[in-house]
């Protein structure tokens, strides 16, 4: 009898409730570890935006405050692995798709004004999250995403940690503030080629300020996050060696064969990120070096021999050896 009553007391309240949030234009479900809020209302963006809140713990109120993670892009289909991240990691993740954003004439800097005048201050001023840039990273997938978490640059200990995931060819606002923030890129060749000419020419370093890591293909962006850096102690993170590995290690003198350049970078604490090496030296010099494609090919006039592949300067040195042959 006890449970009927309960049942129905709590019908009594939910339902009405419910049934108003139906025929509002914004929703909000409430499941274990987790808060969804489907078109949620935003003045910049209008509708079309789901934000998801993962909570670190199932009970609430929550009883601890917590870092804050924001992730642009991130799908309905990792749901799951999202909440597993949230609980793992202790923090609180709120994660926003653009699945059903149907005005694609918004901007990066449209999305970055949603970030900075909308959403963190619904999250810092509803949820028990450790407020100040050093306990915020802010996450993003794909182009657009990723230029509109580097314009949070613009404000200063606004954000500590950064990540972005096949970001594409991105550019630093004008007016950035660098100090303190720490980043983590993962894409193909080309992003990562790009993105470490743009670090490196902004004075960053790399292991300390940067890493690296190439992406593998459809694999969840959410295992792309590594917070074992984002979080690392910085006297942990600089470069103690780099590795090269090439694809090939003999090459046809003739036909302009080519082969792939990996380089790999061990920092203190033992972990291995990927490296891309700018400038490459070549003794004798019979070869080229592409870092946006990521490979070497030999030159016309190239004789048989034992090549020898050095990085750039001022950089922790690697050598590697090719050799080349007739065929």
């Amino acid at each position: 009898m006890k449970k009927i009553i309960l049942l129905v007391s709590f019908l009594g309240i939910f339902l009405p409730a419910w049934s108003q949030a139906q025929t509002d234009e914004s929703r909000m479900f409430i499941h274990p570890f987790k808060e969804v809020f489907v078109n949620y209302p935003s003045q910049t963006l209008g509708s079309g935006v789901r934000l998801t809140v993962f909570l670190p713990e199932e009970k609430i109120p929550l009883s601890n405050s917590y870092p804050l993670v924001v992730f642009l892009g991130l799908s309905r289909q990792a749901a799951e692995q999202a909440q597993a991240l949230a609980v793992k990691n202790k923090v609180l993740l709120a994660a926003v798709s653009w699945e059903e954003w149907a005005d694609s004439s918004k901007t990066a800097e449209d999305v970055a004004n949603f970030i900075h005048r909308e959403l963190i201050p619904y999250l810092e001023t509803n949820y028990p999250v450790i407020r100040g840039g050093n306990s915020r990273t802010l996450a993003a997938k794909g182009a657009r995403d990723s230029q509109a978490v580097l314009n949070q640059l613009i404000h200063a200990d606004w954000v500590g940690r950064i990540a972005l995931l096949e970001p594409g060819t991105v550019v630093f606002p004008v007016d950035r503030v660098l100090e303190g923030v720490r980043f983590y890129v993962m894409g193909n060749q080309q992003e990562l080629a790009s993105v470490q000419k743009l670090f490196e020419d902004a004075g960053l370093a790399y292991g300390a300020d940067f890493a690296l890591r190439y992406a593998k293909e459809n694999q969840n962006p959410l295992y792309l996050l590594d917070f074992t850096y984002l979080n690392g102690s910085a006297q942990d993170l600089e470069i103690e060696k780099l590795d090269a590995f090439t694809q090939q290690d003999i090459l046809p003198v003739e036909g302009g064969a080519n082969t792939k350049l990996r380089v790999a970078a061990r920092l203190k604490n033992k972990y291995w990120f990927d490296y891309i090496a700018l400038q490459v030296r070549f003794s004798p010099p019979y070869l080229t070096w592409n870092p946006q494609q990521g490979t070497i090919q030999v030159v016309p006039g190239a004789q048989p021999g034992t090549v020898k592949i050095q990085s750039g300067v001022d950089k922790p040195r690697f050598i590697t050896k090719i050799k080349l042959k007739n065929q």
